[in-house]
Formats: structure tokens, C-alpha cells, sequence
């Protein structure tokens, strides 16, 4: 009991002694600082803040630098995912070459079944379904103006068909000379049949002897082939639209012959029959016939094959071949006719030609749109889908080009193809080995010269417009745009396309209304080889 009281007392007294401290701490906080107290006071709290300052400053930019490299992993990421699926949605349209064997070996063309890039970049993307809409109307609206010119000028609704029925008025004839073409070609397989049969049989002394008379026959054959059908078009007056399907299709068929002949020979060379099973060198006729027909001009014994044909698809492609040939058409009877059928027979103004100028540019370039999707899309599509031929890679994505070298690579695939392996691959691994330059300059200079001769036997004329632009501002574009990088590239590509367009047409069509408008002034080759248009000038000047 005692140590309990005591105990007890201790207790007491030590809160009594607590309760004191704390009353006395309470009278120093109610007491007012004196000056020294309030200096130290605000001088800690200055600290505190610049101190607290810091640490915010310093958290926002630990922050700001983890953000910023969380956003760059993040678009890299993006990046690369979304190359990679371009790649690999992509990859068929550019993988088209298999890789080089060898130093001096260039690579060779590799078929394989894909759509063109229109047909799935439509599918694929609405945006470009939406453009693809855009054009249809403004095409459309197109069309309608002129319905409305030629019912307020001539009181009837004409639509181009009159320059469609005019320009096509002889077209019976152009079937009867294709056919007599496509007699022909038949026959150079015939012939190749006999060497290469014959050939086998004969001793090596003989054997040299053989092959350079019928290398000399097939020179021959080539040469006539390129003859008889100007001199044809000539003799019959045939007018532009027509001469130019016989042009082409001459130009075509040769290539093929060629292509065919120049692919052929080697593996009949170099064949050496063992056994009674070997297979013959010599192509069958049913591959020669589908290669005449298939929409590539680079010979294979076998290519790629659909499994079906959609007859809805052909249909539809066709009837867009026929439109745009129609639009075309329409664009010559609004624009181009009227603005240059005078030619020739009024004074020279710089004025009206600058006008002349302008007002071809717009037209100038709808046909030349038009003529790459008639051509190389809507017609090459319905026929590789006629003979289930799988390869549609007739062109790339030029319209993205930022190069003239890429654009001439991307523009026409079916003829780069054959430039590519039959001219420039054979000039750089046998003629001239490992120069480029020489295989480039053969290469334009080739595509040059017969572009000048579809258009030139066409409209009956020699103005070497098209050689010296494409043959030479394009091979010089090739050189001086190689280096270009930026957008700015593609924009000049397509200033350079839309104003050119507008000049080859302003410039031909002076040309040909002024061998209809204008006098002649030599009754010698001086009259073909000196354009007209510039004799009227000189006339008008006088």
C-alpha cells in the first residue's frame, strides 16, 4: 500500500511539472517577437520557398525529359510498325526484279499474281474511292458543257461524237491490216520452228553458216515490219486515231517478235539432247499465241495464272476504256479543234499564242490522264483478266514521284520491262559491260525516236517536239532531279508534266492545222523536215 501512495505521487508530480512547461511555452508563443526572432523567422521561409521552387523546377523537367522520351520511343515505334505494314501490303509492287547473281549480271523481271495499285488502293482506301468519284463528276461536268457549247453554237448536241465517228471512219480497214500482222508474226514462228529443228541436225562447220542466213532473214522481216504499215497508212489516207492503233500495235508485235526471238535462241544454242526424253528447246505454239495476246511484252514459257475469269470486271473495265477514249475525244472537238483549226489562216499575234497556250494546258493534261488510265489501267486489266494472266503490274506509283528517273521507272512498267531487259540489261552485261551510261542514253534515245514516229505518221508530219522534250529535257531531267528529296520534287514532276502536256498539244495542232492552212514552200524534203507552222510565221512577218 505504502509503494502504491508513493507511486501515486510521483505521478501526480510529474504532471504537475508537464502542466507547467506547457503553460510557459504558451505565454513564449503569445509574446511578441523582437526584431532579431522576426529577421532568422523570414529568413528560413525565404528558403524554404526558393528551396521548394527548385525541387518543382527540377521535378517538371525530370518529368518533361521522361515524356519526352516516352513520345519519341512511342512515334519510333509507330514508325516502324507502320513501314512495316506498308512493306508488307506493298512489297509485290516493288519486289519485281530477282536479286543479282553476279557482279556483272542485272537482275531479271519476276512475274507474279497481283492487282494493279489503283484496283487495291481503291479497295483499300475510301479516300481515294472519293477521288476516284471527283474525277467521274468533273469528267462528268465536263461532258456537260460541252453538251451545252455545242447546243448554243450549232443549235445540236454533238458530245465528240463526230470527231469519234471522223476519226474512226476507216477502222474496217485497221482490222484487215492487223490481221494481216498477226499472219505474219505467225509465220516468224514458222520460220524459227525450221531453224531451230534443222539446226539440231547439223554439223558444227555448218552450223554458222545457217544462223547468219537466217539472222539475215529476220533483219529483213524486222525492217519490212516497220515499213509496210506507214506506207499503208499513207496510201489509205488514214486519219490520226486510226493510224495510231496500227502504230502502236506495229510497234507492239515487234517488240514481242523480238522479245521472243531474243529469249528463245540462247537455250536452242546451248541445247545438247542426251536422251530420247529430253525436252525440246522450241516453245509450243500455244505459248507463242497466249504471248501475243498477254499484256506483257517480256517473253516467259509460263506465267502466272488467276483460277477464274470475272466477266463483271471485264465489263466494267471496258466500258471505262471506252469513256475515257470518248472524254478524249470530246477534249479534241471543245478545246483543241476550235482553238487551232484557223492556224495559218490569220496573222501571228504573240498574245493569242500565249492565250492559245493557256487554254490547251487544262485539256492537254485530262488526255494525258486519260491516255494512262485507258490505256494502262482500264484496257491492260480487262485483257489480263480475258486470259487469267495473274501479273497486273502494268504501272507503279508515279504520281508520288520526286525523280524523273523514278518516274520513267514507274509510268509504264510493261515498256520499261522491255527496255530494261532487252536493251539496257543486254548493252550492260554484253556490249559495253558494267557502263551505264551508254545503256541509259540507248534507252531514251530508242523510246524517244519511236514516240516521234507513232505521232509523226499519225498526223503526217515531222515537228520533233516529243524527241526533243522526252529525248532530251527528260534525259536531262533524269540527271538533274536524281538528288531531289523533298516534296518540292514532286510538285515540279507534276508542273513539268501539266505544262508539257499542254505544250505538245498546242504545238502539234498548230502544226497540222498549218499543213492544212498553209501554203508550201519547198516541194522538196525541205517541206517534211521544216514545220510549217514556223513558215507561216515567217509568211506573216513579211
Amino acid at each position: 500500500m505504502e509503494c502504491k501512495e508513493l507511486n501515486d505521487g510521483l505521478h501526480q508530480r510529474i504532471k504537475q511539472e508537464k502542466m507547467i512547461e506547457v503553460n510557459k511555452v504558451n505565454e513564449d508563443k503569445n509574446q511578441p517577437l523582437n526584431n532579431n526572432e522576426k529577421i532568422k523567422t523570414t529568413m528560413s521561409i525565404k528558403q524554404i520557398h526558393e528551396q521548394m521552387q527548385k525541387l518543382r523546377e527540377d521535378t517538371i523537367n525530370q518529368v518533361d525529359e521522361h515524356l519526352q522520351d516516352m513520345v519519341s520511343k512511342m512515334v519510333e515505334g509507330i514508325q516502324y510498325i507502320d513501314k512495316n505494314n506498308y512493306e508488307s501490303r506493298y512489297e509485290k509492287y516493288y519486289n519485281d526484279k530477282k536479286k543479282v547473281v553476279e557482279g556483272d549480271v542485272l537482275a531479271e523481271k519476276e512475274f507474279q499474281v497481283r492487282n494493279s495499285m489503283i484496283t487495291d488502293l481503291c479497295n483499300e482506301v475510301n479516300h481515294l474511292r472519293a477521288l476516284y468519284n471527283i474525277c467521274v463528276t468533273v469528267l462528268f461536268i465536263l461532258i456537260v458543257n460541252t453538251a451545252v457549247n455545242d447546243y448554243a453554237t450549232t443549235g445540236s448536241l454533238q458530245l465528240g461524237f463526230i470527231t469519234l465517228k471522223s476519226g474512226f471512219s476507216k477502222f474496217s480497214f485497221v482490222i484487215t491490216v492487223w490481221l494481216l500482222m498477226m499472219m505474219f508474226t505467225i509465220g516468224v514462228y514458222i520460220a524459227h520452228t525450221i531453224w531451230a529443228q534443222k539446226r539440231m541436225e547439223l554439223s558444227p562447220k555448218s552450223i554458222k553458216i545457217w544462223d547468219n542466213s537466217w539472222l539475215f532473214l529476220f533483219v529483213i522481216y524486222q525492217i519490212a515490219f516497220l515499213i509496210i504499215p506507214p506506207k499503208l497508212i499513207m496510201n489509205n489516207d488514214l486519219p490520226p486515231p486510226c493510224s495510231c492503233i496500227i502504230l502502236m500495235e506495229q510497234l507492239r508485235i515487234v517488240m514481242k517478235i523480238h522479245a521472243f526471238v531474243r529469249s528463245t535462241v540462247p537455250s536452242i544454242i546451248s541445247y545438247k539432247s542426251h536422251t530420247e526424253n529430253d525436252k525440246s528447246p522450241i516453245p509450243g505454239f500455244s505459248n507463242f499465241i497466249y504471248f501475243m495476246f498477254a499484256p506483257t511484252i517480256v517473253y516467259r514459257d509460263n506465267y502466272p495464272r488467276t483460277k477464274e475469269i470475272r466477266w463483271g470486271f471485264v465489263t466494267w473495265h471496258f466500258f471505262e476504256f471506252f469513256m475515257t477514249v470518248h472524254c478524249m475525244t470530246s477534249m479534241f472537238e471543245r478545246w483543241v479543234i476550235p482553238t487551232y483549226k484557223n492556224y495559218g489562216l490569220e496573222p501571228f499575234n504573240l498574245q493569242k499564242f500565249i492565250l492559245r497556250y493557256f487554254n490547251t494546258v487544262l485539256p492537254g493534261s485530262i488526255i494525258f490522264i486519260c491516255g494512262f488510265y485507258g490505256l494502262l489501267h482500264t484496257w491492260m486489266n480487262a485483257c489480263a483478266e480475258l486470259l487469267r494472266f495473274g501479273d497486273r503490274l502494268f504501272y507503279k506509283d508515279w504520281w508520288n514521284s520526286i525523280t524523273y528517273a523514278r518516274y520513267y521507272r514507274t509510268w509504264n512498267v510493261v515498256v520499261h520491262d522491255w527496255l530494261y531487259i532487252y536493251i539496257y540489261k543486254d548493252i550492260y552485261e554484253k556490249i559495253v559491260p558494267r557502263n551505264k551510261l551508254i545503256g541509259i542514253c540507248s534507252v531514251f534515245f530508242i523510246s524517244a525516236i519511236f514516240h516521234e514516229y507513232i505521232i509523226g505518221f499519225s498526223l503526217r508530219l515531222f515537228c520533233p517536239i516529243m524527241l526533243l522534250t522526252f529525248g532530251g529535257m527528260g534525259f536531262a531531267l533524269v540527271f538533274l532531279t536524281r538528288h531531289v528529296t523533298s516534296v518540292f520534287g514532286n510538285i515540279f514532276m507534276w508542273f513539268s508534266l501539266i505544262t508539257g502536256s499542254g505544250l505538245l498539244v498546242c504545238l502539234y495542232s498548230m502544226e497540222y492545222f498549218a499543213r492544212i492552212n498553209c501554203q508550201k514552200h519547198y516541194d522538196n524534203i525541205y517541206d517534211l523536215i521544216i514545220p510549217r507552222f514556223v513558215l507561216c510565221y515567217v509568211d506573216d512577218m513579211r
